[in-house]
């Protein structure tokens, strides 16, 4: 059974402030197959790239699950994603060469035309570090409606790093205790 788990909250801000998902973390990274982290504006496009793929008109569809987990999962450990919109941070928080994986892109062919999808150079190069040999490899498309733009997710190495190591630093300055509820999380099965 194929599991995703989205965590949301107002802002990114608000997101690494919530010692509560040091626990949510550890656990989702044992029990799901998935995990976006969403700002509140980026959750249409969460439930975008569940709903518009073609045979799904009025339900989630969980083999894109699958298919992203199969395509851009190289190891069980690194399913920790974000939108394209980079939890509504946007292409200026990323470092050239930080995303790890091709993005994966609910929409057309070509879904990376859209405004808000990265630059080539935000990727690794080389065919992507898990990805040898495979050349301007930067991104999997699973169609869509027609007509729909498409949206995408990512894998912002040093994004998704610096969620983790504030969210280690708030509970090692909080003595190691668990105070907040200020986001959500979803599980979808």
């Amino acid at each position: 059974m194929d599991r995703l788990l989205v965590f949301s909250a107002n802002s990114a801000k608000t997101l690494v402030e919530d010692l509560f998902m040091v626990p949510a973390i550890e656990q989702a990274s044992a029990d799901c197959d998935m995990v976006i982290f969403a700002v509140f504006p980026e959750l249409i496009g969460v439930q975008d790239l569940f709903k518009k793929s073609p045979d799904k008109e009025h339900h989630y569809d969980m083999q894109v699950v699958r298919t992203i987990v199969q395509q851009a999962v190289p190891r069980p450990e690194l399913k920790f994603f974000t939108m394209e919109t980079v939890c509504g941070a946007g292409e200026k928080s990323l470092e050239e060469g930080e995303i790890i994986v091709p993005a994966v892109t609910v929409g057309p062919l070509g879904g990376s035309e859209t405004k808000t999808f990265p630059k080539k150079e935000m990727f690794m190069s080389s065919g992507m570090y898990f990805y040898q040999g495979i050349q301007d490899n930067f991104e999997r498309v699973i169609p869509g409606y027609k007509g729909f733009e498409g949206t995408s997710v990512i894998m912002p190495g040093t994004f998704l790093g610096g969620i983790f190591e504030k969210l280690m630093l708030g509970l090692k300055k909080n003595g190691g205790k668990v105070l907040g509820v200020n986001s959500g999380f979803v599980l979808m099965e």
